[in-house]
């Protein structure tokens, strides 16, 4: 945990807090909410709109937050009656499970709380029907309204703080005692030094296809073979054959450039002479917003020593004209390990650098070695629209007529239909809401080519096709009666399989190469069950990526993966031009979908 003197020490670029979980601002001195600069307030917006967590605590200034820039992003709105005295918050207490109560018995004063309503998202924790705390998204990030000053009595002295904190950064038990939070440390691999997933992520990056180590045994086989050669061989050649010792100023070379050109040649049928590239992607599109977030990581494995300048271009049809704001850098591998960000390196002598582009949207000059790889990230953003039909009770929305939103009247199933409009058909479809994941799918097509349709074919959502959610509602009576019920969300994030004593979760398989299951825990990490069930992995690195929260807000999220076959939405680029390699891309789409859960 890190604080800041003032405002004047924030970032004035949204990559600025590309290493920070949580920002938490505090209200009570107005002045420092007034000195924050344009520039530093336009790039915390957009830090929170790519997928930061924001936490505001007002009560005081609440009149001064109204009238600023911060209340576009809050989810809630204020009361003209501005604030009210409390003397008691249990509800803040039962919130966070703290046994301290906040305000002392027999306090005289009370404690100043907002009057706020929720516009968007959920209320945390209420007292006498008052919201305390309140999340609710703003674009593809959460933001958090604490309706109290946390700096200031008596919440900067009570003794449930850690506990308060514990809750609203949804930290694990046991978290809240100080220190960074590791789990499982005795069950975590020391021999595959694996501890986060996006290390897991780098192993899948640099497992190449026709790409095979060259094993211990060939190249013993070829010490042996030199050592014969130049010594018992040669001997024995020039004493016994040719008797001629003299001989050895010839064969001696000969056999040194035979056995290196031997090795060259069987490195090369080995790993091959052209340049191959392993990219994993994820498209977020905020239906609500017509935000579109692209996110891919990829490797490079080079057949030769050579110097990339590298950039990405969104391929997707339908995003709006302009330049995506891009960032482009190398993916990092945080552990302790040999080439971790944890552990202590050195200076290489002839170690060369390479440098970022403008704004950070290019890598310049990155060296890599013959037959070595180097693994990147890089994130874009733009505007788009006409990529999801959501047809609801308000009507339809989407193809550029705004956002309609799916109903959800009695929190048990959803009122709707959704039909996509991207190029490509989207496989593996599931509709996650709330606790439950609906496979879904219109196509009845035997399209995985097994000469039966099941159900992978099944989920497989063709574009323009418009799937009707009272697919979606559980057993019931009515004349819906006959549809399946939907899988339990966690069950379906952890492959669960119904056994004869029960469902039976896959455990989790740290040295799985299966990009699907890996992408399946970054992208909901916390609501697959998180470090208790991929054995003590943290998903920091990355955090980013997980949508769980929103599902927590009351957003639906359509996932689906296009065909192996289907080109990447980002496009790497090679000074300026498409990237020419063997490339194997895995695309991961994922609409946000607004939910009215009025009766």
């Amino acid at each position: 945990m890190a604080g800041l003197d003032g405002p004047p020490e924030l970032p004035d670029r949204w990559y600025g807090y590309e290493g920070v979980d949580l920002v938490v601002l505090a209200t009570a001195d107005g002045t420092a909410l007034e000195a924050v600069s344009e520039a530093r307030f336009a790039a915390l917006e957009e830090w929170v709109r790519r997928g930061g967590r924001l936490v505001v605590s007002v009560a005081r200034n609440w009149d001064q937050v109204a009238a600023s820039r911060l209340a576009e992003l809050l989810p809630i709105s204020f009361d003209p009656q501005g604030t009210v005295s409390q003397r008691q918050l249990s509800g803040l207490e039962a919130f966070c499970g703290s046994k301290s109560p906040l305000i002392p018995p027999g306090a005289v004063e009370g404690v100043p709380v907002a009057r706020v309503r929720a516009r968007r998202g959920v209320s945390l924790a209420e007292e006498a029907s008052l919201p305390l705390i309140v999340r609710g998204p703003y674009g593809f990030g959460e933001v958090t309204v604490v309706a109290l000053d946390l700096d200031r009595p008596p919440f900067d002295r009570w003794e449930g703080r850690r506990d308060f904190w514990r809750a609203v950064l949804e930290l694990p038990e046991g978290a809240a005692q100080g220190g960074p939070a590791f789990f499982g440390m005795g069950n975590r691999s020391s021999y595959t030094a694996i501890n986060d997933l996006s290390s897991q992520l780098r192993v899948v990056l640099e497992a190449f296809e026709g790409v095979q180590l060259v094993p211990f045994g060939l190249v013993a086989f070829f010490i042996g073979l030199y050592i014969l050669l130049i010594g018992p061989a040669d001997y024995f050649l020039l004493k016994k054959v040719w008797k001629r010792l003299e001989m050895t100023w010839v064969t001696f070379p000969l056999c040194v450039v035979l056995v290196s050109a031997a090795a060259y040649f069987t490195a090369y049928a080995l790993k091959g002479r052209e340049l191959r590239a392993n990219q994993v992607e994820v498209i977020d599109i905020d239906v609500e917003s017509g935000l579109v977030r692209g996110t891919t990581w990829f490797s490079l494995f080079s057949p030769r020593i050579d110097h990339y300048s590298l950039s990405v271009q969104p391929q997707l049809g339908q995003l709006a004209p302009g330049r995506p704001g891009a960032l482009v850098s190398w993916l990092g591998l945080p552990e302790a390990s040999l080439g971790g960000m944890y552990r202590r390196g050195g200076v290489g002598l002839f170690r060369r650098g390479y440098r970022f582009g403008p704004d950070a949207q290019s890598v310049e000059d990155v060296p890599i070695q013959v037959w070595s790889t180097k693994s990147f990230s890089a994130q874009w953003q733009q505007e788009a629209s006409g990529l999801l039909d959501v047809v609801g009770p308000s009507g339809r929305g989407g193809r550029g007529t705004g956002a309609a939103r799916l109903h959800n009247p009695d929190s048990s199933y959803l009122v709707g239909a959704l039909s996509h409009h991207l190029d490509q058909p989207l496989e593996q479809c599931v509709l996650l809401f709330g606790n439950n994941a609906y496979l879904i799918g219109s196509d009845s097509r035997d399209n995985d080519g097994d000469g039966s349709v099941d159900e992978a074919d099944e989920r497989v959502l063709a574009p323009g096709v418009t799937v009707p959610l009272g697919e979606f509602v559980p057993e019931r009576a009515g004349p819906l009666q006959s549809q399946p019920r939907p899988r339990r969300l966690q069950g379906e994030l952890q492959q669960q399989v119904q056994l004869e004593t029960g469902l039976l979760a896959t455990p989790y398989d740290r040295t799985n190469a299966d990009p699907d299951a890996l992408m399946r825990m970054m992208m909901f990490y916390k609501a697959a069950g998180g470090a208790s069930y991929t054995q003590g992995m943290t998903h920091s690195y990355l955090a980013f990526i997980d949508l769980s929260g929103h599902l927590k807000m009351g957003r639906a999220v359509l996932l689906g993966k296009l065909p192996a076959s289907a080109p990447a939405l980002t496009q790497i680029l090679r000074d300026g031009k498409a990237l020419r390699s063997h490339a194997k891309v895995h695309t991961y789409v994922r609409f946000l979908i607004p939910v009215d859960s009025r009766q």
